[in-house]
């Protein structure tokens, strides 16, 4: 019995903890906004409030508006954007040998069993290539049901994983990376 009641009083202050940095970090983040600067959740914020990065982000996320207001901001960040491997390099994402130019055509959200969201994205290939680094030679990617199968395979899964990358690292911004489960890939 003693154990449950501890188990209870645990819970009452960590809601409480909760409930106080909630209420510090909306006007900490109304605060940054008026200025220019865009919230986020650094180990600063961690080792003061003394919460996790999952509960940290899922205060963020409830002062951008909640879930449905985040990912309307991140669909609206990348749907029919003409983007690039340098914007890719530009999130520190390493590209390898690729050099090319996408849109996000479609994006949609879906809840998952865990309980968090899955975003599933379209996307297409424009314009560009990659030089393969075993022989050198460069594949054109705008066509890439046209590239042998035993390659084609692999070139889609690094160009998904690319794409995967930016979006989480997107997504991360507002502190979604809590509720993000997976993200899909069509080419």
């Amino acid at each position: 019995m003693r154990d449950i009641i501890r188990k209870v009083l645990l819970e009452s202050e960590y809601l409480k903890l909760k409930e106080y940095a909630r209420k510090t970090l909306f006007k900490l983040w109304d605060k940054q906004k008026s200025l220019g600067i865009k919230p986020k959740i650094n180990s600063a914020l961690k080792h003061t409030f003394k919460l996790g990065e999952y509960d940290l982000n899922t205060i963020l996320v409830d002062w951008y508006g909640g879930v449905d207001k985040v990912y309307s901001k991140i669909k609206n960040k990348l749907v029919n954007k003409h983007l690039t491997t340098d914007d890719l390099r530009n999130l520190e994402i390493n590209v390898g040998g690729y050099e090319f130019s996408f849109r996000i055509k479609e994006m949609s959200l879906r809840n998952t069993q865990q309980g968090g969201v899955e975003i599933i994205a379209v996307m297409k290939i424009i314009d560009g290539g990659v030089e393969l680094i075993t022989t050198g030679d460069w594949l054109d990617l705008t066509d890439i049901e046209s590239i042998d199968d035993e390659i084609r395979w692999e070139i889609s899964y690094e160009i998904k994983d690319l794409v995967k990358e930016l979006i989480d690292s997107v997504a991360k911004e507002y502190g979604f990376g809590s509720y993000l489960d997976h993200i899909t890939i069509h080419i």
